[in-house]
């Protein structure tokens, strides 16, 4: 067990003995279900008081998207896509040694700046019920293309409020399991894969891409993948070529 103390206005780099920063994927079939092991590793996380209230602190990796419901706490998380209802799917947790951070919670997260015409008034959210030892949440998200699909989210971090400390988990071991046949795809979903895999497909012409920084900033912090295609580039300025494209 390790413990660090978080000093006044401090920024720190926390480095994890013998670990490094990869996620390694084993895929198996068992009594008919579909399997995945994630063995997840990280090398480092960034401490950083929180400046608008000194009692809590941030957590960041560059492998990793933080917690941005507002009110519960910026957690690292990591996520995927699984097919199947949320009572279908299997998921088990086996964190390594946690790395404990003394008088450290994590900040909650707080709704963002509208660009209004009118200043909206925003005011501090915190819920401290939502300050658990709970690190797996699964999501229904819907139908698509005739498959339920669920996110399974795995935070990486937790605070406890009566001991003013927040538990860091560098290694972890996820398994996902579920009876829907080809319904897991960590090529295709896992978070880590931004290069060959979204959620989002953007089309935008240059002058309007500027415009969406904040909302891809917003986005990429909820986890959510996505790919800018300008038009006029990468597609042709016209209803077929667009039509065409999103075919593709």
């Amino acid at each position: 067990l390790c413990l660090f103390i978080l000093s006044a206005n401090a920024e720190q780099i926390i480095k994890f003995h013998n670990h490094k920063s990869a996620e390694q994927i084993v895929e198996s079939f068992e009594k008919g279900n579909q399997q995945m092991t994630i063995n997840f590793n990280l090398e480092q996380v960034q401490l950083v008081e929180n400046k608008s209230n000194a009692k809590f602190a941030d957590i960041y990796n560059p492998e990793l998207s933080n917690v941005q419901t507002v009110g519960k706490p910026r957690a690292p998380f990591w996520s995927t896509i699984v097919a199947g209802r949320p009572e279908q799917i299997s998921v088990e947790v086996t964190p390594g040694e946690a790395v404990m951070l003394k008088n450290t919670i994590l900040s909650p997260a707080q709704e963002d700046d509208c660009r209004c015409e009118v200043k909206k008034k925003i005011s501090f959210s915190f819920e401290a019920e939502s300050y658990t030892d709970k690190l797996i949440e699964k999501q229904y998200l819907g139908t698509y293309r005739g498959l339920e699909l669920t996110r399974v989210l795995v935070k990486l971090a937790t605070s406890n409020l009566s001991s003013n400390a927040t538990a860091v988990y560098p290694s972890m071991k996820i398994s996902i399991a579920t009876p829907v046949r080809g319904g897991i795809k960590p090529a295709l979903f896992s978070q880590h894969n931004i290069e060959s895999s979204y959620d989002y497909l953007v089309l935008s012409t240059e002058s309007l891409k500027s415009g969406l920084s904040k909302w891809l900033e917003y986005k990429a912090a909820t986890g959510i993948k996505f790919k800018i295609f300008t038009i006029g580039t990468d597609v042709a300025n016209t209803n077929v070529a667009i039509g065409a494209f999103l075919k593709k």
